[in-house]
């Protein structure tokens, strides 16, 4: 699935960053300094670029996470994200070619198609360089420098995180159409007094989740690694992880005979009653619905 939207046209804007704290910059210049290692390796081949890896991880994720939300961290953050994933990928599948009808057009695709039919891993690493240097501008930036170099990558990392919140803004849009189709309860009580999981049946409700978390999916997977990504990819998970119950819990209700001529029922079979099962559903949607709002506060936040 290809993502496409415009860009530009979301309400939510990037919105100007809070003043950088000074052991922020400090640790960004650490963490710089070990993506440059990484890199380096990269360029030079595999070997030595698993083996930096093998050092460098975790601890890179680590200092990373100390850092307050920002551009920055943001920056920093998907860049180790990427170079670990590079790792893993050549790891196992490192001479498969990169697809580059399905990268974000405005960051990923050209960095795709500069590479020529280049491999995942290589293209990994070209994002992960990208968001690096994105990172080394702000720090440049707060130190004074004001060349042009630096004014383009600060242009063009503003005009990401832009494409950023539209993209974020669209997956929040799609998660909130499954509020419409699902039930919550704040007790316990609360769900025994009704028992129901969806306001529509759940073969319906099935295709209609299984297409918004589809497309939900698409444009959570291209965002970079900021607060709104993680409140997104935890509301995903929740819905995912109601998605997969209800399926069971209707399953046990249409029984089917097997070959063997026993019914199946994937509840019994694991030893769990519908009424476990099914707060657990419903558990997971509201989880669903609380982060899909954490996500809309982190955006608006940016304002």
């Amino acid at each position: 699935m290809i993502l496409a939207l415009n860009l530009q046209a979301s309400g939510f804007e990037s919105g100007s960053a809070s003043p950088l704290r000074e052991k922020d910059v400090q640790r960004a210049e650490q963490v710089i300094t070990k993506l440059r290692l990484l890199d380096y390796a990269a360029r030079s081949n595999a070997q030595a670029f698993l083996k930096t890896a093998d050092k460098l991880y975790p601890a890179l994720f680590v200092t990373v996470a100390e850092m307050r939300p920002s551009d920055l961290k943001t920056d920093l953050d998907t860049a180790a994200f990427l170079y670990e994933e590079a790792s893993r990928i050549w790891r196992t599948t490192g001479t498969r070619t990169a697809d580059c009808s399905q990268e974000r057009r405005d960051i990923y695709r050209p960095l795709c198609l500069e590479l020529e039919g280049g491999t995942v891993g290589r293209l990994l690493v070209s994002k992960a360089r990208l968001h690096t240097s994105w990172a080394e501008a702000v720090v440049s930036q707060h130190k004074g420098a004001t060349g042009a170099d630096v004014t383009r990558r600060l242009a063009d990392m503003n005009a990401a995180r832009a494409n950023d919140s539209a993209i974020a803004a669209q997956a929040v849009r799609t998660l909130r159409t499954l509020e419409q189709y699902v039930n919550t309860f704040k007790t316990y009580a609360d769900y025994q007094e009704q028992r129901t999981l969806a306001k529509v049946n759940l073969s319906e409700l099935d295709g209609e989740f299984a297409d918004a978390l589809a497309r939900a999916g698409v444009l959570i997977a291209s965002m970079p690694r900021s607060p709104a990504l993680y409140h997104l990819r935890n509301a995903y998970q929740s819905y995912l992880d109601g998605l997969f119950w209800s399926r069971k819990i209707r399953q046990s209700t249409t029984r089917v005979v097997s070959v063997n001529g026993f019914d199946s029922n994937p509840l019994a079979d694991l030893r769990l009653s519908a009424e476990q099962v099914g707060y657990t559903t419903v558990g997971s949607w509201k989880k669903g619905k609380e982060y899909t709002r954490r996500a809309e506060h982190a955006l608006a936040a940016k304002d």
